[in-house]
């Protein structure tokens, strides 16, 4: 088929007729929003920052790397790589902006970019996704445990693969041939919609969001833990909480693509809770390791000779005219660098205590001497 050329006179004219009483602002836009870029710019920093974080506790501090850690590598590789120049671009067109103010040339670069970044988010959020459940197997299910959290984890992995394969796999073939989607004078071509998957992933993303919200609260608050203990844990995997609110803004802003015909404001607002829902993603990714490069580095030689320093200082400034014994330090003068019992754990500490506080109840119901089968799963136990 000859290549089809566009006329330069209709990829001048406006994408779309203003409403009544609205004058069209082409070609009188400023030179940038701020609102994108700056929400791009805190997120690559974001993503970065915690990425290089991860890195530094898994091979300096742990030195060890699970398959959850490959993801999570692949998945900043496929963001950094891509995704970060699709950010930009769309951030250069106004976004969001209403479709009238933007010509109809502008609007075809708009959809071609917002099709490659869909793509590429898909290619994101599943490793991202999946590195998540898998560090939630990790801490909360002992090895060699087969109970109702194992099979619901697997049961969402294979879940989410196959979601996505189908997704990816329709974003790319939406048309054939794929110019058609973005080339006004191509009648011969054929096109699904590509709202529908929109409005599809956004669901997906919400409903499997909610999921991992559910999967760890509901073992935490089944441990026999102090209450204090178990909200310290609860609250580090409530970060979802923010992952399922941009799924859900994304899912309104995909249902009103149905009923509005300003479709470049509404996908503007796409891409901007798109953005924000993977650095959710990176973020939950990435926390349960956090705490651990916080202990390295309050043992580090700097970090005690401060704390020693502005400790003793304080403790000065606080007794007044009272002089403290030895033992009359107040209960913030612990060992340097050793947290409380409330303090956040690592990833490593959290399974520990949960395979402990499981054991530790499950001692009760041992009925053998057998010390390879020193331990039963009660029913609470297989329920976890």
């Amino acid at each position: 088929m000859a290549k089809i050329k566009i006329d330069p006179l209709l990829l001048q004219q406006p994408a779309m007729k203003p409403p009544p009483g609205t004058q069209s602002r082409i070609g009188k836009l400023p030179s940038s929003n701020p609102l994108p870029f700056t929400v791009f710019s805190i997120s690559i920093v974001i993503i970065l920052m915690l990425f290089c974080m991860r890195l530094f506790v898994k091979i300096r501090i742990q030195r060890q790397v699970a398959l959850e850690d490959y993801l999570v590598i692949f998945a900043w590789l496929m963001y950094n790589g891509g995704y970060t120049a699709i950010e930009f671009l769309m951030s250069s067109k106004h976004i969001p902006v209403h479709q009238w103010d933007v010509t109809i040339g502008e609007l075809i670069s708009y959809l071609n970019n917002l099709m490659q970044g869909a793509i590429i988010y898909n290619v994101i959020v599943l490793p991202l996704k999946l590195s998540i459940i898998l560090q939630i197997l990790r801490i909360f299910v002992p090895a060699g445990v087969r109970n109702s959290t194992f099979w619901l984890a697997y049961s969402l992995i294979a879940m989410n693969i196959v979601y996505y394969i189908i997704s990816t796999a329709l974003l790319c073939y939406v048309c054939k041939p794929e110019k058609a989607i973005f080339d006004p004078e191509h009648k011969t071509g054929r096109c699904l919609s590509f709202i529908p998957i929109f409005i599809a992933n956004a669901a997906w993303n919400s409903f499997s969001d909610a999921l991992l919200i559910i999967l760890p609260q509901r073992v935490i608050w089944s441990l026999h833990l102090p209450m204090k203990r178990k909200i310290g844990l609860s609250a580090a995997f409530l970060i979802a909480f923010f992952a399922l609110g941009s799924s859900v803004a994304q899912l309104y802003f995909s249902i009103r693509l149905t009923t509005s015909a300003d479709v470049s404001y509404h996908v503007g607002w796409l891409g901007i809770w798109t953005v924000m829902e993977i650095t959710v993603g990176f973020t939950m990714a990435c926390f349960p390791v956090l705490p651990k490069l916080f202990q390295f580095v309050t043992k580090t030689e700097f970090a005690v000779s401060f704390k020693t320093k502005f400790g003793s200082m304080f403790r000065m400034s606080s007794r007044g005219s009272r002089h403290l014994g030895a033992g009359d330090y107040p209960r913030t003068s612990r060992v340097l660098g050793r947290p409380r019992s409330a303090a956040i754990v690592t990833d490593i500490e959290f399974h520990d205590l949960v395979v402990n506080t499981t054991s530790e109840t499950d001692m009760h119901t041992c009925h053998t001497e057998d010390a390879s089968r020193s331990v039963e799963w009660t029913a609470k136990g297989q329920d976890l």
